[in-house]
């Protein structure tokens, strides 16, 4: 440490006498009176004296080589005075280095930036960026959403679902005599589509593979955040009055907020509900989720925290049930939770799926994506 502050002692102890800074601005020539100006000259003042004296000493006026060659350099330099001295930022940093000569490796730094500094402004930049995000965002958002339609319309129980509710509703054309005229391919092509259909409209698709919306953009995001914001500063100051100040009890919606915190879900997980077994169009679905292999032992927790694919709204006696066991006592929940925990792991101990899932972690490590629909 005492090494870079001497090193730094001796930077700024070991400065030009003059300030000036080589290779920026205009070296050790001063930029007013390469113009012949003083420092209060405005802009047209500088556009006529820079053409003025650049007229005569123009390397074409000079037909001596050497003398061409000098009329170059001088030419060069008063183009320099002129470009920092007709911008009102470089002239700003200019000026400055002028007031304060001391503050020598300041004034390169300062030189440096505006030199390397790319001329386009900010907020073009912010807007542009934020833009390519938005479009990224949406479009793997759709790309996620088809992706789990066309998992629910190849797997075999979920497609003879649809098949089944595109009939009934009349959808689906199972007379020849209407499909007279079209080839195999155009049929098949026209059932998939119909299927496809029947899913998106019947099926609930919530968690990373759901539908996009436009909140899920980052304009519109950026664009409602101070709403938000304030939205929930609202709501918790008035938590904080009602419940915490007034001492009032908590209503329904209160408890259930309590639980879900308690579970680590959001509203959207909160009102699913994971058990292996729902009621959809009429027949049994099995629950599905994305396992992305995190750990090495699945537990009720690792489950909850998997983006959902497919559920059904959690049903009302299971918030009956919630309340009535009043989870959100912390208390409660935890003994509530070990309770799951405990079944949840003698359940999976007795699954072959389980332990098929052990030893594939195992011999192979996480990493794997899988779709399981047991």
């Amino acid at each position: 440490m005492w090494r870079i502050l001497l090193l730094l002692s001796l930077c700024f102890a070991f400065q030009p006498a003059n300030g000036y800074v080589e290779d920026y601005y205009c070296g050790e020539h001063n930029c007013y009176d390469l113009l012949e100006l003083t420092r209060d000259a405005t802009k047209p003042e500088i556009k006529r004296n820079f053409r003025a004296i650049a007229s005569k000493t123009h390397p074409d006026r000079f037909q001596d080589p050497d003398e061409k060659k000098a009329a170059e350099e001088r030419f060069r330099i008063l183009s320099t005075a002129y470009d920092i001295l007709r911008d009102d930022e470089a002239r700003e940093d200019y000026d400055y280095m002028l007031d304060h000569p001391e503050q020598f490796y300041q004034n390169v730094y300062r030189a440096w930036r505006r030199r390397m500094a790319p001329h386009v402004d900010v907020r073009i930049v912010l807007a542009v960026t934020i833009s390519l995000i938005s479009l990224v965002q949406y479009y793997n958002g759709w790309t996620k959403y088809e992706e789990a339609i066309k998992y629910f319309a190849v797997v075999p129980k979920y497609r003879l679902q649809a098949v089944e509710l595109a009939k009934q509703e009349g959808l689906l054309v199972t007379d020849k005599k209407k499909n007279k005229g079209m080839s195999k391919e155009q049929i098949k092509e026209q059932e998939e589509k119909v299927i496809r259909e029947v899913i998106k409209s019947k099926m609930d698709i919530r968690g990373v593979y759901a539908k996009p919306t436009y909140k899920d953009i980052l304009w519109v995001q950026l664009a409602f955040l101070p709403y938000w914001s304030l939205q929930y500063l609202g709501w918790y100051l008035r938590w904080v009055w009602k419940f915490w100040i007034l001492k009032h009890d908590y209503g329904d919606e209160e408890k259930c907020y309590i639980i879900r915190k308690y579970m680590g879900l959001s509203h959207g997980q909160f009102e699913v509900r994971l058990r292996e077994n729902v009621q959809y169009g009429g027949g049994s679905v099995g629950y599905i989720f994305v396992d992305f292999c995190y750990t090495g032992i699945l537990s009720s927790q690792t489950i909850v925290n998997a983006p959902i694919l497919a559920f059904q709204n959690l049903d009302d006696h299971v918030k009956e049930e919630y309340l009535d066991l009043e989870l959100w006592k912390k208390e409660n929940y935890d003994s509530w939770k070990a309770e799951r925990d405990a079944e949840l792991k003698l359940k999976m101990a007795q699954s072959g799926r389980y332990k098929s899932y052990r030893r594939y972690m195992k011999n192979n490590g996480p990493g794997r994506m899988y779709f399981d629909d047991s």
